[in-house]
Order: structure tokens, then C-alpha cells, then sequence
């Protein structure tokens, strides 16, 4: 599976929050978009040779785009040419391609994944991101040698992880919860930060971590945040049903298309999900309705909340959430599915 250029999830919200982004990249007047479509087209169909010219086009319209290279990397992994392959990723690494979880498991990358110097490249590139991460932590008070799991909660664009910890420490500390706020890796111009493209190694990481060194139950691992938070923390949690028994998702974006797999994955896993938008919310609360009767008409645990209020985090916000957790932890059934919305 192949990373077409951003998630369209994460690209919306990234649009929403900042607009800076050039207007010729948005509309593909360069022929970039078209180039790149015809390669994934030619990939997906095993004409590798087009393939390679198409993304050779997009380099050519777009040196400094990682994903062209990234993707004729793959393109030399399908056709069992692993030098070749690893040449091309390392270019794509060097260019700024950061997304070591996708590579891990894109199935364009089977032929060389085991390859010592695929192990060592990653392990070069991975290495400072995962090192210089920011991840402020709380530790409950309560029990700080016996923490019953692990929330990790994700700021909204244009916060940071600070204001992140503060907002939701105290249910973390009611809970017995170890609290962890990665910090968005993306400054913007208005102030703040945003969850850029190695959100999802950073998180994985950070969680692998904590969990072994804690001995958490994997029960009582949980992700959440709000807005552009709330949407990465959904692209991880689906995709990670092994490390997340719960998602809560205070106005966040959802997208469906590139997510089938993971989505159809979600039967028979233990990930429940708990949404939450005010009404008045007119970015978010259509995509959650949709999104949430899809999760239920295939048998997966998820609720909706909707509550008075915006594209915020109000006291209804807070009352939801905590409801969310408790739901995870095992006190409440915490779904009302007789209802879609």
C-alpha cells in the first residue's frame, strides 16, 4: 500500500490551519499531480518501467518532493532490484520522508525489507527524529509505581504539548493513568505546532516504550486529542489495533478513503472508539455521523456524542471525554447504538 503524497485526512486539517501553502502545489499547475497519479496507476498495475518515468517527471517538476523518490523506491523493490531500491530511499530520507511506520509496513518494501542495509538506513534516519521528539509526560501521584495504562492525548494545530498536559492531567491523575502529550513537529507562522508526517513512528515509539518499561496492561492503553490531534490519533489507532484498546476523538477528521483496510481490520480487535462534536461544528460532524455508522453497522464498539458548542473544547467536551475513559477502564457500556445519527 502506498502513501499517495499525505494522508487526505491529515492533508484537510493541515489546510485548515495553515493556509501558507503554495498555491501552485494545491492545484497541480506544474503537471505534478498528473505525473504522479500515472506512476501510481502504473505501479498498482505492474508496468514498473512507466512507473519509473512518471515519478522521474515528478522529481523533475518537484525536486525537493520525497515522495517521488519514495515511491520509486518501491518501485524497484517490486521489481526485486533491491540497490536500486535502497538508493532511491535513502534519496527519499534525505529529502525529508519520515514516515518510518509506513515503511514498515508497506508491502512494496517486502523485497528488501530485511536487507542489512535497509535496516541500517532506517536506523539512521529514524534515529534523531524519534530522539529529538517532545513528549511531555504525567505521572499519577496516586500510584506512581503501579499506573493502571497509558493515555496519550495529541494537541489541536496551533497548540502544544504543554497546554495539552495541563488540560488533561486530572483525569489522568482521577484515572491512574500515565498521560503523554507529543508535541506536534511542525512550528506555524501563527504560533503553536502541528502534527506533521512522523507523528505516527514518534507516538508508536513513545508507546512501545512506556508500556514495557511500566508493565501497562495492553487494556488500558488509550489515544485521543482534539481537531488535527484527534485525526492523527485516528490514522494511529487504526492502524496500530494491537498497542490502542481505545480512541477518544474530540472534533477530529476522519477519512475513509485509503482507510478500508485498516477500518475492515477493526472486526474482532478490541479498539473502541468514542467521537465527540458540538453541534454547531459544521467542519467535523458529518464526517463523524458517517464514520460512526459505518463502525456500527459492521459490529464495531463506537459512540457519537454530540454536544452543544463548536469546533472546541468546552465543559461538555471535558464531561465527554472523562465519560470516554470510563467506558474504556470498564464502568460503563458506554454506547447508545440504537440510535445512527
Amino acid at each position: 500500500m502506498r502513501r499517495l503524497v499525505i494522508s487526505a485526512t491529515l492533508l484537510t486539517c493541515l489546510l485548515l490551519v495553515s493556509p501558507a501553502a503554495p498555491a501552485l502545489a494545491q492545484e497541480g499547475l506544474d503537471g505534478f499531480d498528473e505525473a504522479f497519479a500515472r506512476g501510481i496507476d502504473a505501479i498498482n498495475t505492474g508496468r514498473y518501467e512507466e512507473s519509473l518515468a512518471a515519478f522521474t517527471q515528478c522529481i523533475k517538476l518537484r525536486p525537493e518532493s520525497p515522495t517521488a523518490y519514495y515511491n520509486i523506491a518501491c518501485t524497484y523493490s517490486l521489481m526485486k532490484k533491491p540497490e536500486g531500491a535502497l538508493e532511491w530511499l535513502e534519496k527519499s530520507l534525505d529529502k525529508g520522508f519520515n514516515e518510518f511506520a509506513h515503511m514498515e509496513r508497506d508491502g512494496d518494501l517486502d523485497n528488501v525489507r530485511k536487507h542489512p542495509g535497509y535496516v541500517k538506513l532506517v536506523e539512521r534516519f529514524s534515529a534523531p527524529v524519534l530522539k529529538s521528539a517532545v513528549i511531555p509526560s504525567f505521572i499519577p501521584k496516586q500510584s506512581p509505581g503501579a499506573a493502571k495504562g497509558l493515555l496519550v492525548m495529541l494537541h489541536g494545530a496551533g497548540s502544544d504539548a504543554n497546554r495539552a498536559l495541563q488540560m488533561w492531567k486530572a483525569t489522568a491523575e482521577r484515572e491512574g493513568l500515565i498521560l503523554l502529550c507529543p508535541q506536534g513537529d511542525q512550528p506555524l507562522e501563527t504560533g503553536g505546532f502541528a502534527h506533521g508526517s512522523a507523528s505516527e513512528s514518534v507516538i508508536v515509539d513513545a508507546v512501545k516504550r512506556w508500556t514495557d518499561e511500566h508493565k501497562l496492561p495492553a487494556e488500558n492503553i488509550f489515544i485521543g486529542g482534539f481537531s488535527q490531534g484527534a485525526a492523527v490519533a485516528f490514522q494511529v489507532a487504526i492502524r496500530h489495533t494491537d498497542l490502542f484498546a481505545g480512541l477518544v476523538s474530540i472534533g477530529g477528521f476522519y477519512g475513509v478513503d485509503g482507510n478500508e483496510e485498516f477500518l475492515e481490520g477493526l472486526d474482532g480487535k478490541n479498539l473502541k472508539l468514542y467521537l465527540i462534536h458540538g453541534l454547531d461544528d459544521s467542519q467535523t460532524l458529518e464526517s463523524a455521523r458517517e464514520l460512526r455508522n459505518l463502525l456500527v453497522g459492521d459490529g464495531i464498539p463506537a459512540v457519537l456524542r454530540r454536544i452543544e458548542g463548536g469546533h472546541e473544547v468546552n465543559k461538555s467536551a471535558r464531561t465527554e471525554f472523562n465519560q470516554a475513559i470510563s467506558w474504556f477502564l470498564g464502568r460503563s457500556d458506554g454506547r447508545s447504538q440504537r440510535r445512527a445519527f
